[in-house]
């Protein structure tokens, strides 16, 4: 869509917003962090791909599951949480990646969720 349609688009900023929306969750449905090449993924993430499956199934049963069709899956809000802290970004940024594709308020639950999760699980028992 052209700059000229976008100023002269008779749909409503709703329409805009549900169709932003439904990209984003067609983009994180699509997007399997674990695909990328390795060099790739520890660019990205600052953590190896079996260090990043090791980490996931040591929080799974701490993490909230997946009960809705909107719900974010694990994987790939253990990569939001690494992008960020590999990135030393913004939310927006990382939202706004091709990879993860969320939304920054999403971001912020997100980040919210596994840093608790780090915290409370992993370093009490890694690090007593």
């Amino acid at each position: 869509m052209s700059t000229t349609e976008l100023w002269f688009d008779d749909s409503s900023d709703d329409e805009r917003l549900v169709e932003l929306a439904r990209s984003r969750k067609q983009l994180r449905d699509a997007s399997n962090p674990l695909e990328m090449a390795s060099t790739e993924f520890l660019k990205n993430f600052r953590l190896s791909k079996e260090a990043f499956v090791n980490l996931l199934s040591t929080t799974e049963n701490q993490l909230q599951q997946c009960t809705r069709a909107k719900s974010i899956p694990n994987i790939l809000k253990l990569a939001t949480v690494l992008r960020f802290c590999a990135q030393g970004s913004y939310q927006l940024s990382i939202g706004n990646e091709g990879m993860i594709g969320l939304a920054q308020p999403t971001v912020s639950i997100v980040l919210s969720e596994i840093i608790d999760v780090l915290e409370n699980y992993i370093c009490q028992r890694w690090f007593p």
